[in-house]
């Protein structure tokens, strides 16, 4: 289960009552193409409430993060992510992705990027 990517994870966890809450283990969280297009926009989700929700559900070390912002905001708006970074640096992150296309941007307060230490 830990080698699968998040959005087959959590189509495993429908399958069965025993695995509902197998998501809550992943190790890799790829927010990507495919995710975005399946899970944020089908089912017309805030990125950053699914993202939330799945950081601070989830018990143990994250190995790898990748979040790709594909158009999913307004030309005025970006995704703070700093308190994100900060969560997985807790959680023992060994490679992150940040992606952003067209008009997404992403921000990271200062305090933040401050405390935060990734090592590799």
């Amino acid at each position: 289960m830990s080698e699968l990517n998040l959005l087959d994870v959590v189509r495993t966890s429908v399958v069965s009552k025993k695995w509902r809450h197998c998501w809550t283990w992943a190790r890799k969280l790829e927010f990507d193409m495919d995710f975005f297009r399946d899970i944020i926009y089908n089912k017309n989700l805030e990125l950053s409430n699914v993202v939330d929700l799945v950081l601070s559900q989830n018990h143990g070390p994250i190995y790898k993060f990748l979040l790709c912002a594909w158009n999913s905001f307004s030309p005025n708006e970006s995704l703070d992510v700093s308190w994100w970074l900060t969560l997985l640096s807790e959680k023992g992150i060994k490679k992150l992705y940040l992606l952003a296309y067209m008009s997404s941007r992403i921000s990271i307060l200062p305090s933040y990027s401050n405390a935060l230490v990734l090592s590799v």
